[in-house]
């Protein structure tokens, strides 16, 4: 670069770095407009049009890169949401760029999650296959997002009730709606009151309903083989003119079926959501600054995450009628620290 681009590259950064993203993206375009070829401008120019919510023009942008890896990588990111599909394409073309590396397999699981949980267990497997030394242990699902699955079917009747409804009655079905998302044990007895109205003149939301109470109760199985039971017994269940509710709920619990069963093999009731935060951490920093070298990466992960937890304590859990460790949300518990020992900063 000639002095005067590294000085337009520097005020790019750094307008960047304090969210002044018209100004990056102004800087960006100029040193892409210079040289076409130039990739930290483009990702750069692609991440300032993101946070400003031009998604189609940043998708334009990144597609500059054409093959390259990191332009293919923020393309595949980018539509992990709207485009889940083809996402995951992006993601195997990744993983046919760069030979031996496991994370495109993690990028195509999260955007197959939902769409196609069978594909995303697959990507999840090859990941495993390819990371060194992969976990001896066995992977545990994030049963809290099935749970919240079930909810959302139950919200899928509620809406298709809307047609049959006057508009009054339609604004006091969805204020009430909190009401149905809580556990039977929770519904107070006026909140019991209003929900066996509605349950008792729409017996189809009555019916979700007792199906997602059942779905919870599953958890509550002290041994595999009771859950197993009780797992094909719901799926068999399903109330009468309501698979299409329940499809998506079905299809993750076949595509993930193993890794929800292995919850209760476990002495203390645990499952990867943790792993799921700190990989959300991880994404916001990549997405921060896309383009990032692994090495960068892992040094902010460990030097700038905070580490600082509370200490966990017991309590009783909301879907599980045994002892969970959580975290408690009461009075401020003594901190302990478990971030990166400083001897790391001086180690050879």
């Amino acid at each position: 670069l000639s002095p005067a681009a590294e000085e337009r590259f520097a005020a790019a950064v750094e307008a960047e770095a304090s969210g002044q993203w018209a100004q990056a993206a102004a800087h960006y375009g100029v040193l892409v407009a210079l040289d076409g070829s130039h990739e930290a401008a483009i990702l750069g120019l692609g991440r300032a049009l993101e946070a400003q919510g031009d998604t189609a023009t940043a998708l334009r942008t990144y597609e500059r890169l054409g093959s390259n890896p990191k332009g293919v990588e923020a393309r595949a990111f980018l539509l992990e949401s709207s485009d889940p599909l083809r996402s995951a394409e992006l993601y195997r073309l990744q993983q046919s760029l760069q030979l031996g590396d496991a994370w495109p397999y993690l990028g195509e699981a999260r955007a197959l999650k939902r769409v196609d949980p069978a594909g995303a267990a697959a990507a999840i497997d090859g990941y495993l296959d390819l990371v060194q030394g992969a976990p001896k242990g066995s992977v545990i699902l994030d049963v809290i997002g099935e749970l919240r699955a079930a909810n959302e079917a139950l919200e899928k009747v509620r809406k298709g009730l809307r047609k049959k409804l006057t508009s009054n009655q339609r604004r006091t079905l969805k204020g009430d709606r909190k009401i149905l998302l809580k556990r039977a044990h929770d519904v107070s007895d006026r909140e019991r009151l209003i929900m066996e109205t509605w349950t008792g003149a729409f017996p189809q939301l009555l019916a979700a309903y007792e199906h997602k109470e059942r779905f919870f109760h599953i958890w509550d199985a002290t041994t595999r083989r009771d859950a197993e039971k009780a797992l094909t017994a719901w799926i068999d269940d399903i109330p009468q003119g309501q698979k299409e509710v329940w499809k998506d709920l079905v299809s993750a619990i076949s595509g993930w079926h193993e890794e929800m069963l292995t919850y209760f093999e476990t002495d203390i009731p645990i499952t990867n959501a943790f792993t799921e935060s700190i990989n959300r951490l991880a994404k916001d920093k990549n997405r921060d600054g896309r383009g990032y070298s692994f090495e960068v990466m892992r040094a902010r992960m460990l030097y700038t995450t905070k580490h600082k937890k509370k200490v966990p304590q017991t309590k009783e859990s909301p879907f599980l009628g045994k002892a969970t460790m959580t975290y408690s949300m009461g009075l401020p518990e003594p901190e302990k620290n478990y971030g990166v020992d400083l001897s790391t900063f001086w180690k050879s």
